[in-house]
């Protein structure tokens, strides 16, 4: 258990796609953390990585000048701690590692760049944290979606699951800058806007017919702005549907200059207002949604939280495992999956992991990646059945999944792909992780390799299946009343990876007909 500690001044800086952001919160043992200062910086890093696929120099001194200005607020407020990141527009910049460096060099802040599924993941935290009626909307048919600047998160829950979570590259900023040249070429830019996120949109189902939304949930830097404008406080999330019709002719009439001198909305904010009401607009004219709520929750606040989860004991509503498994298996649906044999094979991949967890220091992160690789291993046969591994590794590697970095998706979709042979995984065969993330995978393959095979006719003959851990053996115990000749002769076969990484021979002890 993390150590007491009474309180303490804590700090996380977001090198955002439109604009720098230091928080500085108190935090204390199992209370709420209390912001006591936000402080931002006007630097839209995204046009230029949009436009230009790389920050420019200007804005990377702009950059470090606004960083600088930061460490002396936490100097006044005393901040010994604090969490540096950044998103899309350094994400996707061809010069990330150099701005990286010149940051690091000139301020002594690692920026850690965060991986898009795992920058949702915080907003997603933050939001069923602080809006007290999310655990409430989700039972019924809800949408969230997280409009970010360079891309949208759309997430759907119905009956209290998690179902769906995709991203797509349809950002508010994004938008802008892609559409903001041909503005003094149109009549009707909102038509022009209408028109391109539509066309951006066709490619991808708006919502998903399996759990069509009454509720739509909104969330971003943007949502703030739009409330003070329809004349909401800032305290109050739902809006009429009739309001946000309204604010939307609005500022489909006003210009961003017009919104900055008369109500004060930040240039750079108020170029971004009009893109997300049309993105919005698209998920508004459902016929189904009857309610509309605007957060502006964001990921200061999802990094603040944990911070105060991991050292002073805050309990939150946390974005449950059982969230992500629940997606895990929606997505395995859509490939047609044989549903049986996945909750089999996840059963009995656990029930291994269980047995041999504690003697080869195997943990509950290596844990959930083994269930995600065992609901997911046989996607690929959706689009070939020879060689439908390899199919299920490129489909794994390129998934949403939200609370993943890319890294661990890429770690599930080698454990996966390894599932189906019984030759032992050459180092070439695992590209793009380091040392010890290749053992985590190999370890991982093994596990789910041994339990395919006592599935291996996909009629689940075994039954329940124990094992006993001797020092250099694993007791496989099977009681069973059906021919187990089959499953036990192909998890002979697949055991060999198992030895080979666990040191341990896999006995079979079957009892019944053989």
């Amino acid at each position: 258990m993390a150590a007491k500690r009474t309180i303490e001044t804590y700090a996380v800086i977001d090198v955002g796609s439109n604009q720098l952001t230091l928080k500085i919160a108190e935090v204390r043992s199992k209370r709420r953390p209390r912001v006591v200062e936000v402080v931002r910086g006007a630097l839209a890093l995204g046009r230029d990585t949009y436009n230009e696929q790389q920050i420019r120099t200007a804005s990377l001194k702009r950059c470090i000048d606004i960083l600088q200005g930061f460490q002396q607020k936490l100097r006044e407020y005393d901040v010994r701690s604090w969490r540096v990141v950044a998103t899309s527009a350094i994400r996707e910049a061809a010069n990330r590692e150099f701005v990286l460096a010149r940051i690091a060099q000139e301020t002594g802040f690692e920026v850690e760049v965060l991986d898009n599924n795992v920058e949702r993941f915080y907003h997603l935290r933050a939001l069923i944290s602080d809006f007290e009626f999310f655990s409430e909307l989700k039972q019924k048919k809800l949408l969230l979606v997280d409009v970010g600047s360079g891309s949208l998160q759309i997430t759907g829950y119905e009956g209290g699951r998690l179902l769906y979570s995709h991203n797509v590259l349809l950002g508010a900023l994004r938008v802008y800058e892609m559409m903001n040249q041909l503005r003094e070429r149109t009549r009707d830019y909102t038509r022009l806007l209408d028109e391109y996120i539509t066309c951006e949109l066709n490619d991808y189902e708006l919502i998903e017919e399996a759990a069509a939304p009454d509720i739509l949930v909104a969330l971003g830097p943007e949502m703030l702005w739009l409330k003070r404008l329809a004349g909401l406080d800032p305290g109050t999330s739902e809006i009429s549907l009739e309001a946000f019709a309204a604010l939307s002719e609005r500022l489909s009439r006003e210009s961003s200059l017009t919104l900055t001198t008369r109500e004060g909305v930040p240039a750079d904010m108020a170029d971004q207002l009009l893109p997300t009401v049309v993105i919005l607009d698209k998920y508004v004219r459902q016929p189904q949604i009857q309610q509309l709520h605007l957060l502006h929750t964001d990921l200061c606040d999802g990094l603040i939280l944990e911070h105060a989860e991991r050292w002073y004991q805050l309990h939150v509503n946390p974005v449950e495992e059982a969230d992500l498994l629940n997606l895990v298996h929606h997505l395995a649906r859509r490939f047609r999956y044989d549903e049986p044999h996945i909750r089999y094979v996840e059963q009995q991949s656990l029930m291994l992991f269980d047995r041999i967890a504690r003697r080869y220091g195997l943990g509950d992160r290596q844990r959930m990646l083994l269930r995600i690789a065992a609901i997911l291993h046989d996607v690929g046969k959706f689009v070939r059945l020879n060689y439908h591994a390899e199919q299920s590794f490129e489909i794994i590697r390129n998934l949403d999944l939200i609370g993943l970095t890319d890294i661990e998706r890429l770690q599930v979709a080698y454990a996966a792909s390894f599932h189906s042979a019984s030759r032992l995984p050459t180092v070439d065969a695992i590209s793009g992780l380091d040392a010890r993330r290749r053992r985590q995978v190999l370890e991982l393959a093994a596990i789910l390799r041994l339990a395919d095979g006592f599935d291996s006719s996909h009629r689940q003959k075994l039954g329940e299946i124990s094992c006993d851990l001797l020092e250099e053996e694993l007791v496989v115990h099977i009681q069973t009343d059906q021919d187990a000749t089959l499953e036990t002769a192909v998890s002979r076969s697949k055991s060999g990876l198992f030895s080979a990484i666990f040191g341990l021979r896999v006995v079979f002890d079957v009892q019944g007909p053989r």
